[in-house]
């Protein structure tokens, strides 16, 4: 009688077959950053350091990709992009997410240096919402502005309106059109990226809880969606932007368009609008500043602030650990090639 072994694992010569093997997981691997800004790439004063600067700048020249997203409009972004003076187009998501751009620094043939952009996508604030927002804000007796293309219209009527647009323009460097006739101009040159309502800080709550019972009846709905609206940070205004409209989502389509792996960009963040943003990224860093909210849903939180260098010393590290990766994003390589020869004499 025979015996059938044809179902037993040969062993016969295999000298290592009583080895435990555990296989190590494999480290990920970072080729983009995502930076937040105010709290977190700038310091208190709003300003990027030398040595931020310069480090961010080596990285792109061995071929990390170095991107921002941001609350700010487009236009209140261009002096970071150039104090930062990278060579190549740096990827930006503003207004939280609701516009994306390629933006490069150019010399034009007067010797200036500007900014010049490519859009990658956007996403406004449905006209007939920012119409009843304006209204809105006007009957609470609170001042609005309205971001469309690079320009921020403002329409204060009392004191405290001043002060309050005076306040946001030396938060963000911006520069602010006061307007007379309930932004029907700016209006005319279409809807806005975002909408910003200003209150005094006792106000907000209350602003929040009126914006939100109007705002999501059905009339103010955009294909079923209700708009997006986000509490500032520092107590003293909102945004009305559009449906889905986040940080978040924003660099999803920034990487979609760059044919970048969102799992390998890792991104820095500090306030209630980098939730999404640091969560669908590969991997996010929360700074030691940042509020708690965010700390919680981070997958690090970082032991230096804003202040400290805590994005460079973070991505210092991660060199040191081999974890990013150097190469050319060809999109990006395209653009930055057509924008030399568009500017060279």
């Amino acid at each position: 009688m025979t015996t059938d072994t044809s179902h037993i694992p040969s062993v016969a010569h295999d000298t290592t077959s009583s080895i435990k093997t555990t296989e190590m997981p494999i480290p990920q691997k970072y080729r983009m950053v995502a930076l937040d800004l105010d709290g977190t790439l700038l310091n208190s004063e709003h300003k990027l350091t030398d040595e931020t600067a310069e480090y961010l700048r080596y990285l792109d020249q061995q071929g990390f990709m170095v991107s921002i997203a941001t609350g700010r409009a487009i236009s209140t972004v261009y002096e970071t992009i150039k104090a930062l003076n990278i060579p190549k187009p740096i990827p930006v998501v503003c207004s939280n997410g609701a516009e994306g751009f390629m933006c490069m620094v150019v010399e034009r043939p007067d010797g200036k240096r500007k900014v010049v952009k490519e859009p990658l996508f956007s996403i406004p604030v449905p006209m007939h919402v920012a119409q009843r927002a304006v209204e809105l804000a006007k009957q609470l007796g609170l001042v609005t502005q309205y971001y469309v293309g690079e320009h921020i219209y403002a329409n204060p009527v009392e004191r405290h309106h001043h002060t309050l647009t005076q306040l946001y323009r030396e938060l963000t460097g911006s520069k602010t059109i006061y307007v007379t006739d309930d932004f029907a101009r700016a209006m005319q040159k279409g809807p806005p990226s975002k909408e910003l309502v200003l209150c005094r800080t006792k106000e907000q709550d209350r602003m929040m809880l009126e914006f939100a019972m109007e705002l999501t009846k059905e009339e103010y709905l955009f294909n079923g969606k209700t708009v997006t609206m986000v509490r500032g940070n520092l107590g003293w205004f909102m945004e009305v932007l559009g449906p889905d409209v986040c940080k978040g989502n924003g660099l999803i389509k920034m990487c979609s368009g760059l044919g970048v792996d969102i799992a390998e960009c890792v991104a820095f963040g500090d306030g209630d609008n980098d939730l999404e943003f640091l969560q669908f990224a590969g991997k996010g860093f929360a700074m030691k500043n940042a509020r708690d909210c965010v700390k919680e849903i981070a997958d690090e939180v970082i032991e230096y602030t804003n202040n400290e260098g805590g994005v460079m010393k973070t991505l210092k590290a991660l060199e040191e650990q081999g974890s990013l990766i150097f190469t050319t994003i060809p999109k990006a390589e395209r653009i930055a090639e057509k924008r030399r020869s568009e500017y060279s004499v």
